[in-house]
């Protein structure tokens, strides 16, 4: 029996369907969200809040080392997010995810190059959306993440309790 064009579901529907269940999923997770605002935001983003912190303590514009450091974060954090997108396991959408992946790691190091040459407070235009779309990509991207759920803890603390009772009867 062949399949109808209604049986089939087109790209731009599957693409669909994907991301929003990668941007919706790990709102149910608070230790997802904590990763991505202490590791991922606080952590990583570690060289903006010195600029930001010097910007303020000598009073100076620092607005260049700045906007450098938000460009730079920026290209990272989509790296490792399109990077992490390169293995998704759905078949039909893997290559159009490849591509669009590629799209962003050259869109922000673009980014980087052109908002690290603007003058002034100018580079925070194209630097600060940057970094929102870098943040976004690694937050669809790290959705199903094991290592960023409860399930991932539950099951070690459940594997952790199989291994040390097999352990137990072993020297028993």
């Amino acid at each position: 029996m062949e399949e109808t064009t209604e049986d089939k579901v087109s790209k731009w529907s599957e693409l669909k369907d994907f991301f929003l269940v990668r941007l919706s999923s790990p709102l149910e997770h608070p230790e997802y969200i904590l990763y991505f605002l202490a590791i991922v935001i606080g952590a990583g983003g570690i060289g903006i809040w010195v600029g930001i912190a010097e910007r303020f303590d000598i009073g100076e514009a620092h607005d260049t080392l700045i906007i450098q450091s938000i460009s730079a974060f920026s290209v990272a954090v989509i790296a490792t997010g399109s990077i992490e997108l390169f293995f998704v396991k759905n078949k039909y959408i893997k290559t159009t995810l490849f591509i669009i992946s590629f799209c962003f790691i050259a869109l922000s190091i673009v980014s980087y190059l052109i908002s690290t040459k603007m003058s002034g407070s100018n580079g925070y235009y194209l630097a600060v959306p940057t970094c929102i779309l870098a943040l976004l990509v690694w937050w669809i991207a790290n959705a199903d993440n094991s290592n960023l759920t409860e399930n991932f803890f539950r099951r070690q603390s459940e594997e952790s309790k199989k291994l040390n009772e097999s352990l137990n009867e072993y020297d028993g």
